[in-house]
């Protein structure tokens, strides 16, 4: 429990002028403790630890133990401390900080709203926002080898006496010898130790928003554009959470001696976003303007309605990554649910990762995979854990849809409403990321496509 969660929140609305109204906010908002990471189970087997219920032995023929004694043979007890400095020697386990807590977000806004013409209205708003603790580093090695080591070189990789043989009995650790590097670690009685959502993660948003809504007789038209950039140093609190980029091998940090290596633009950034959506009812029938009485020939051409959203935003940034970690600081580590982490970055050599020509005719090669390469041993690569330079592709759909009101009974009372609704209209693909994974065949090259392609969805609505 942290009591210091103090989440004051403020408005105001102000009439300027007579068409004008100015309105602003401010907010801070606690991340719920379900986001925040708790070691418990696989991840601290010391302290958790499952008894599993044999209830057959012959593959489900016959049962062997049942619900009246599910456990005859005991229920296992985690060791907890009773080992004391002992617990989990040599092996791999995850580590909560006592002083770890939920982050906070910081949100503000301030809008101007005008009305323009009639019945139109043209609103600009400038939008920020803060995250402020984050859960972060899910697949970080916190028993990383400390910077100041990198610069003995190769003489890291040398075998020398391993104190801990005679104490540790399975494992890299109950060996003869180990890697000098081992006994440099903070704790170089244990292998991994992950570190479980530690709030150290932040995140910054500012957008420009501008918004105009026109009204016309029977529908609206709505156009909106945001201009925005999102930075931070963590995406998610875990590494299935995060875009499909997420499990490959960029979710801990690179170094957590200095985490603003991590600190890039957002995997999410969209940048530019565009959407055009109305919605029209033909002025038809019952209750409308013209043909309003109730005959054969009013029924085809009223109760019609059409409406349609268009969008368009750029693509996000590539998360490029090392399939080999040569830091040599042990940062590349497999997570507890066997997803391999390299924690690893390419570096650049110079050149623009931009190529020219359409998108279809880079599919073999979305950028320059010339331009990257493995860093030397010893050394952190120096791309950014985001390159926005070159971007997944952008997106631009369609949507459409077309309603048929057929009303009848006493004034109308019930309605049969026939619905055609296309989606991707103009078949618009948008392809996948391309292959984010330095050292593998794939890198650079695009195989999937990120939407669907045409759909058109045909039904039937009673309503009374």
């Amino acid at each position: 429990l942290y009591k210091k969660q103090f989440g004051p929140r403020f408005g105001l609305a102000y009439s300027a002028l007579k068409n004008t109204v100015v309105r602003s906010g401010y907010g801070i908002f606690w991340i719920p403790a379900s986001m925040s990471e708790v070691t418990g189970d696989t991840r601290a087997p010391a302290w958790a630890i499952n008894t599993p219920m044999v209830t057959t032995l012959d593959g489900g023929v016959t049962q062997y133990n049942g619900l009246d004694n599910p456990y005859p043979g005991g229920i296992n007890s985690p060791s907890g401390s009773s080992l004391g400095l002992n617990t989990l020697l040599g092996q791999d386990a995850a580590t909560n900080i006592r002083s770890t807590h939920t982050g906070y977000m910081q949100q503000w806004n301030f809008d101007i709203q005008q009305n323009v013409r009639r019945e139109g209205v043209l609103e600009i708003t400038y939008s920020g926002s803060a995250g402020v603790g984050l859960p972060a580093g899910w697949s970080t090695q916190t028993n990383q080898l400390p910077d100041k080591y990198l610069s003995m070189g190769t003489a890291l990789n040398q075998s020398v006496a391993n104190p801990f043989a005679k104490v540790v009995t399975s494992g890299p650790l109950s060996q003869p010898t180990v890697l000098a590097s081992q006994l440099l670690r903070p704790w170089p009685q244990f292998t991994t130790l992950f570190g479980e959502g530690e709030n150290v993660g932040h995140s910054t948003y500012h957008g420009l928003q501008a918004q105009y809504r026109q009204r016309v007789a029977g529908g609206m038209i709505t156009v909106a554009y945001t201009w925005s950039k999102s930075i931070g140093n963590t995406e998610t609190r875990s590494d299935f959470q995060e875009l499909a980029s997420s499990s490959l091998g960029s979710d801990g940090f690179e170094d957590i001696y200095n985490r603003a290596l991590n600190r890039s633009t957002a995997i999410e950034d969209q940048p530019h976003r565009l959407v055009v959506s109305y919605t029209y009812e033909l002025p038809f029938g019952p209750g409308k303007r013209m043909l309003t009485s109730r005959n054969l020939a009013n029924h085809f051409v009223s109760g019609w309605e059409f409406n349609g959203i268009y969008t368009a935003q750029s693509g996000t940034p590539l998360p490029l990554y090392n399939v080999t970690n040569s830091t040599g600081n042990y940062t590349s580590v497999t997570d507890v649910y066997g997803t391999f982490n390299s924690n690893s970055f390419p570096d650049t050599n110079g050149q623009s990762p931009v190529l020219t020509g359409s998108r279809y005719a880079r599919l073999n090669q979305w950028f320059n995979t010339a331009d990257f390469s493995q860093p030397p041993i010893f050394t952190y690569g120096d791309t950014a854990r985001t390159v926005t330079s070159v971007r997944g592709d952008h997106a631009s759909n369609l949507d459409l849809g077309v309603f048929k009101n057929n009303t009848f009974g006493h004034e109308g009372r019930f309605n049969l409403q026939l619905r055609g609704e296309f989606f991707n209209v103009a078949n618009h693909v948008r392809f996948g990321l391309p292959g984010l994974a330095y050292g593998n065949a794939t890198f650079g090259v695009v195989s999937t496509a990120w939407n669907t392609p045409r759909q058109v969805q045909v039904a039937a609505k009673f309503i009374f």
